[in-house]
């Protein structure tokens, strides 16, 4: 899946969040594609966005800008 036209490449560990969520590469690309930002700031080169999700929940990603695609780094549910 992609988003801003590079390939977006989960870690071992966010592969892992996104089984244990049920979620794809796609439900991942709609959230950087609709979500807003959310929170703490991060260094340059790291978006974390967010999308309301299932009752009171957020589903929230984070990618780290590699120079020909994003790395997935983080994908999880926390309370509004």
């Amino acid at each position: 899946m992609y988003w801003q036209e590079k390939p977006i490449m989960p870690t071992k560990a966010a592969a892992e969040e996104l089984s244990r969520l049920k979620i794809d590469l796609y439900k991942v690309s709609d959230v950087l594609e609709r979500g807003f930002e959310c929170g703490m700031k991060r260094r340059e080169g790291i978006y974390e966005k967010c999308v309301e999700w299932r009752k009171n929940r957020v589903l929230k990603v984070v990618v780290e800008d590699r120079e020909t695609f994003w790395r997935l780094r983080h994908a999880g549910l926390s309370r509004k």
